[in-house]
């Protein structure tokens, strides 16, 4: 199986005051137990979960789907 292990984050998490100390908090970590974290430039949102699949096997991903109940009315 290939790594798929990889975490991505957006562009958007190092741009924004409020949460720029987290996002370094975040990726400082991933880098000390040597989890792999890529970032997606040009975002606009920093939510990454609502519109990016998951690799969860070698060739195999899933997506999913942004539905709240709010939303729907």
């Amino acid at each position: 199986m290939e790594n798929t292990e990889t975490i991505y984050l957006p562009d958007t998490l190092f741009t924004r005051k409020e949460i720029v100390a987290f996002a370094k908090t975040l990726t400082d970590t991933f880098d000390r137990v040597g989890v792999p974290c890529q970032i997606l430039k040009r975002t606009k949102d920093i939510w990454a979960r609502d519109y990016m699949p998951i690799e969860v096997a070698s060739d195999k991903f899933v997506q999913f789907l942004y539905a709240p109940d709010y939303l729907m009315k």
